[in-house]
């Protein structure tokens, strides 16, 4: 009889005994076998009195009435009282010890104290490290993100400048042609009393000056309704594209 055909067997023999008193009953024999280094496939016959006959001891000794001093023995269920304590093995502490059965029924023992300590300190150290990682990532990537981020707020910034340096030379054509050109057609009315040829000359570059001071408002007047929302409406559909692109690789 191997060591899992004895706890199987003893456990469905002792069935009808206080579930308290059957659990004690089969750790200690597991504990027992464990120490003697009996397997599971191992054979227990010559090192274990019969199943059948450790369950009526247990259940006789149980039913008689015992106490703290009667523990369990390869043999049965012994009394303290009778026999020395030097041939017993040492019974585990029920306290400081669990036990589980497998898929395929067998049983298995662990510190309970052990197995919690180490489930509770592996979250933590794997979040340990994950934290560190990232702080390393982060340490070694600002470069590269300080110096794109400059690139493209210079980009921005030399695109902005050069819309504002566009409006303020159309503004400054408009102003400049169209006062130029109101007071040189009023020259050339006063020209044309001494010399018309010339006071005609002066007329026709008048309405020439006026005419781009139209031409540099109308620009003028583009650049502030055409162009800036075109080109601040590119900008931040790049920004949306390139923050959206992030969130998807994420």
């Amino acid at each position: 009889m191997t060591r899992m055909e004895f706890l199987k067997q003893l456990e469905y023999l002792l069935q009808d005994v206080d579930e308290k008193d059957r659990e004690d009953a089969l750790t200690y024999y597991l504990d027992y076998m464990d120490a003697a280094g009996i397997a599971e496939s191992d054979s227990v016959d010559g090192l274990l009195d019969a199943p059948e006959k450790i369950a009526m001891t247990i259940k006789s000794s149980l039913n008689g009435g015992g106490d703290d001093k009667s523990e369990f023995s390869e043999q049965g269920f012994t009394d303290g009282r009778m026999e020395p304590e030097s041939h017993v093995p040492e019974v585990y502490g029920s306290k400081d010890w669990k036990e589980s059965k497998t898929k395929d029924e067998t049983y298995e023992e662990w510190d309970s104290e052990t197995a919690h300590s180490d489930r509770e300190d592996t979250p933590v150290n794997n979040n340990r490290g994950k934290y560190i990682m990232i702080g390393i990532l982060i340490v070694l990537a600002l470069p590269l993100i300080f110096g794109a981020g400059g690139t493209v707020f210079g980009v921005i910034a030399a695109v902005f400048m050069c819309i504002f340096g566009f409006f303020i030379g159309a503004a400054g054509c408009a102003i400049g042609f169209s006062v130029g050109g109101i007071a040189l057609f009023a020259a050339s009315i006063a020209r044309m009393v001494v010399s018309v040829p010339e006071g005609i000359l002066m007329m026709g570059l008048s309405f020439i000056m006026v005419a781009l001071g139209i031409i540099s408002v109308i620009l003028t007047i583009l650049i502030c309704t055409r162009l800036l929302p075109w080109i601040i409406r590119g900008i931040v559909s790049l920004f949306r594209r390139l923050f959206q692109r992030g969130g998807t690789a994420a």
